[in-house]
């Protein structure tokens, strides 16, 4: 186990002179080989260090350029960035939608970045060729090679983009190893009359692979005996409307997606997202359940914006285990200014989760404003499991509605003890931009969350051709701050020039620091939320 000490024996047995043996987590394990024939047995004890599997390359699984619902139009932008100390060589493959694309012939583009150099990409027809540039909907390969083993950052949103600005969802790059999961876990996903969900798999193997999807309700059980999707190798498979898919007629409150990975060996990844009908904006639901026992979910929110526009978050619990009838926890609000000004749920108002079951709670800081004595507040909730329980799986988002009665809004990801930068880490924030009109284009946010103890954190910003802003910032974060620096360009006296670029942001001192951005459009007011990335070396290259 992660201590070294074994929890639990697991006993394997083969004839065969080879033995291999899959472990499935990280951490230092003490094995027990034992060799028997008729003359009788011996066996040898040895320690073995079992490290994650090195990321071979990164895939953004949706690049899109074509027609949607209700007459919109999707696109995917891409933004890269070279973390490393020495020139990376970048190669973007274009992988088609429901294709098996082992054989074939991809195109690729090709271009190489200095140390700190960003490159941005407005479209994903700016990489593909021109012959299938007219209708793209598939993936993203991103190769990048470097003499250090330094592997290329980057960001990527799907939008759609209307006469008053754009919506959208931010896309995170997947790591492909060599080692897949058993199952993807998505929740808080919804059918009804006012928002549909759609299920996107990516298969980053060699061979094509069956994967069973089966619907849960938020009590736990299941509404179909599940069904099963063929995607195809090195490709994405799209289903939407997925409870539809399924064979579920009427409206779903709020469900889960249980998509089990049946090909042996299948290197198997998604996402879902939730479409609101009306606005046509969607948030992207993550397979995040973390395991651990206490989590945060920053950008929790129940305030006024710009254009008087009110934001609030909803959230949704799950217990995805199978073998643990009720998970027990409890949650903490805490506003981000001011550690004082927190809330604890609890029983029986913060009720036990049965194995597979849903609950959630609309605009849940909005209910206790009367307790906190205030009108409005921003900060983070503390997950915490109780009796040995781990933390529940969340999905959440903070949206707001607009003048024709939809929504839009961004996803929040929630955080464990591995996401946390400690002293010496350094986090980029890749590819994010600044318009001098403030009616046009975009602003970005930069929150930092202090988990710990008090931070002090140096916040560097870099032009795309890698030169660096004259002067850094260095800033305290309080132990328990949820520090949100509204339009961090005018840190740097960029908040009157229209400038894109990347922020590096390092721990000086103290650690388990949170740090994210949000890019909010000017017209829309619509965002996305970027998690910081540190750097990867890929030791094998």
């Amino acid at each position: 186990d992660h201590t070294g000490q074994p929890v639990d024996e697991d006993v394997y047995s083969s004839t065969s002179p080879t033995i291999n043996y899959t472990f499935v987590e990280t951490g230092r394990y003490r094995v027990r080989l034992t060799a028997t024939n008729c003359s009788g047995s011996d066996y040898e004890i040895e320690y073995i260090d079992v490290l994650d599997a090195p990321v071979e390359n990164f895939v953004v699984a949706s690049a899109i350029s074509q027609g949607g619902a209700n007459g919109t139009r999707w696109e995917s932008d891409f933004r890269f960035f070279n973390p490393c100390t020495d020139s990376v060589d970048v190669s973007l493959v274009y992988q088609p939608d429901n294709v098996n694309n082992t054989a074939k012939q991809l195109s690729s583009y090709p271009f190489s970045l200095g140390p700190n150099e960003t490159r941005v990409f407005p479209n994903v027809r700016d990489v593909v060729s021109e012959d299938e540039a007219e209708n793209i909907n598939g993936s993203i390969l991103i190769d990048s090679v470097s003499a250090s083993g330094c592997k290329v950052l980057s960001v990527s949103k799907t939008f759609n983009d209307t006469p008053n600005g754009s919506l959208g969802l931010f896309v995170p790059a997947m790591p492909v190893t060599s080692v897949g999961v058993e199952s993807l876990n998505l929740t808080g996903l919804i059918r009804d009359d006012a928002y549909r969900s759609n299920l996107r798999l990516v298969n980053h193997g060699d061979s094509e692979a069956w994967v069973k999807i089966t619907l849960f309700d938020k009590s736990g059980e299941a509404l179909t005996e599940g069904k099963s999707v063929l995607v195809p190798s090195h490709s994405t498979k799209q289903i939407n409307d997925v409870a539809g898919w399924a064979g579920e007629e009427g409206d779903l409150a709020q469900f889960t997606v249980l998509a089990e990975v049946q090909t042996p060996g299948a290197i198997i990844d998604g996402f879902a997202t939730v479409i609101d009908n009306i606005s046509g904006d969607s948030v992207m639901n993550a397979s995040s359940f973390l395991d651990e026992p206490v989590i945060w979910l920053p950008g929790v929110s129940y305030a006024r914006g710009k254009n008087d526009t009110l934001w609030q978050t909803d959230v949704w619990l799950h217990n995805p285990k199978f073998d643990d009838q009720w998970l027990l926890s409890t949650a903490t609000f805490v506003d981000g200014s001011n550690v004082d000004l927190n809330f604890l749920f609890e029983e029986p108002d913060w009720p036990a989760l049965a194995s597979r079951a849903l609950r959630k709670r609309l605009g849940i800081v909005g209910s206790i404003l009367e307790y906190l004595g205030i009108e409005t507040t921003s900060g983070y909730m503390i997950f915490e499991g109780l009796d040995g329980d781990s933390a529940p799986q969340i999905a959440a988002r903070t949206f707001t509605s607009d003048e024709g009665g939809g929504t839009y809004g961004l996803h929040l990801p929630s955080y464990g003890s591995k996401d946390r930068l400690q002293v010496g880490d350094v986090g980029y924030v890749v590819g994010v931009s600044n318009s001098a009109d403030t009616l046009t284009g975009f602003r970005t946010n930069l929150g930092m969350l202090a988990t710990g103890a008090t931070a002090e954190v140096e916040v560097t910003f870099f032009y795309p051709d890698g030169t660096q802003a004259p002067e850094s910032w260095i800033t305290p974060v309080w132990a328990g701050q949820l520090k949100q620096i509204n339009n961090v360009f005018r840190k740097f006296g960029l908040g009157d020039e229209t400038v894109t670029g990347t922020f590096k942001v390092e721990v000086l001192s103290g650690g388990d620091l949170i740090v994210y951005a949000t890019e909010i459009d000017n017209r829309s007011g619509d965002s996305i939320f970027i998690p910081a990335q540190e750097l990867y070396v890929n030791p094998a290259q």
